[in-house]
């Protein structure tokens, strides 16, 4: 029996509006022994009562992507055998999948308990000056997180169904796409994290948007991503976003192999 250990996640929320499909999974399979209190996996499960998937990489980094499109990125903090965090407020942005920084400028706190590659749970609090507000986590391992990561396995071609974007993923990772209705020019990459596990670093920056997405043009976004292989065709999902002041963004992509 692993010992349960209280956690903290420092997370940036950042909302958007892209109504994605939410990534079946696999069972939570605990067929390889994580090292002590990792916080890795591919999880399932829900924020502020939103079904979702979270990444979450060997060394904390973390995003959980709503099913809805509202993402919440920040990174695990460890302390010996306690853990503590902050949240970042956003706000929706009036774009498809796109968030931008909270005028309150607030931030909250997040504790929690977790049972590597087992669970992981917590509450996150906001307080004034905005309207203080308690956000729960709950979250479910799954065994997506043990398929190896490699370039040849994300590498393809998709489609982004809410906007119908085609996206190309080399077989060096890099990454391009354009969408014919707002302009924006994307170029980017994706890169290993861990060779054994399920979580990759995706990098993007947007050129050439017209009209209310102008404001991504210059902007580079960083993240995670994963692959769900467990679907037909299968399904990249990523959350990449920005924390520079004074602008503060976040898209996420739900990506259906051609």
């Amino acid at each position: 029996m692993k010992k349960m250990k209280s956690i903290g996640i420092c997370v940036s929320a950042a909302f958007g509006l892209m109504s994605c499909a939410l990534l079946t999974s696999c069972g939570g399979d605990n067929t390889a022994d994580p090292p002590y209190d990792s916080p890795g996996g591919y999880w399932t499960g829900s924020y502020n009562g939103e079904p979702g998937v979270a990444l979450i990489d060997e060394a904390g980094d973390f995003t959980f992507i709503a099913n809805d499109g509202e993402q919440f990125p920040g990174a695990v903090i460890a302390s010996g055998s306690t853990y503590t965090g902050s949240v970042q407020g956003f706000t929706p942005g009036g774009f498809p999948n796109y968030g931008t920084e909270n005028p309150c400028g607030i931030s909250g706190t997040f504790s929690g308990t977790l049972l590597p590659r087992s669970s992981l749970s917590g509450t996150a609090t906001f307080p004034t000056p905005c309207p203080s507000v308690v956000e729960a986590i709950t979250l479910t391992f799954s065994s997506l997180y043990y398929v190896p990561s490699s370039l040849a396995t994300i590498a393809g071609t998709y489609t982004e169904p809410a906007t119908g974007t085609a996206f190309t993923i080399s077989a060096d990772g890099t990454v391009y796409a354009q969408d014919a209705t707002t302009g924006c020019v994307i170029n980017g990459a994706v890169s290993i994290i861990n060779a054994s596990y399920n979580v990759y670093a995706i990098q993007v920056s947007y050129a050439s948007c017209t009209g209310a997405l102008t404001p991504l043009n210059g902007v580079t976004l960083a993240g995670l991503a994963a692959v769900n292989n467990s679907l037909s065709p299968v399904q990249v999902i990523a959350g990449v976003w920005t924390s520079t002041e004074p602008a503060q963004y976040s898209v996420t992509y739900t990506l259906v192999r051609s």
